[in-house]
């Protein structure tokens, strides 16, 4: 048994496989079957998924990072995905460290900068290889708020009325 891969004829995602079978041995060739018209199209790697964002639980110690699946067939190259991998900068400003792989669509990273920008990228994986990286993205720590200036307040009769300055 044979296997053709699509870059060896320029095949693109989604092309219905066509084939015809011509049995050959040492008596001879037999006849060319009918063509095949059903069930073989090309598959790929993943393409590239959304840019990662910052999740809720992220903090002045810790970055939360969330990402979407990819769950179209055209998304996922016609074939399962089998895992995500996780990049980021560890403040270098270069997104080339592992964090991890699996089928996760968050992870949380500790013992960080406060108030410091973080880069994340995500990467899908399938049987058939890894997919383009995502953008970018860069997702800032948060600081404890500043001291706020004292509150005013007042009450005319019906309404209390409450004014701060924000921090």
């Amino acid at each position: 048994m044979n296997t053709l891969t699509g870059a060896d004829f320029l095949l693109t995602y989604g092309t219905l496989v066509q084939v015809r079978v011509t049995p050959t041995n040492n008596k001879g060739t037999g006849a060319t079957s009918d063509p095949l018209t059903f069930g073989a199209t090309i598959r790929t790697v993943p393409r590239r998924p959304a840019i990662p964002t910052r999740g809720v639980n992220t903090n002045e110690f810790k970055v939360h990072v969330d990402w979407l699946p990819l769950v179209t067939a055209l998304d996922r190259g016609n074939s399962p995905i089998l895992g995500y991998r996780l990049f980021w900068d560890n403040n270098s400003g270069v997104t080339s460290v592992f964090v991890t792989e699996g089928m996760l669509f968050s992870y949380t990273i500790l013992g960080i900068l406060q108030h410091q920008p973080y880069k994340f990228k995500v990467q899908a994986r399938n049987i058939y290889g890894y997919g383009d990286f995502s953008d970018e993205a860069t997702i800032m720590t948060t600081d404890i708020p500043h001291i706020m200036d004292p509150l005013g307040s007042w009450y005319n009769g019906n309404d209390v009325r409450i004014t701060w300055s924000e921090p």
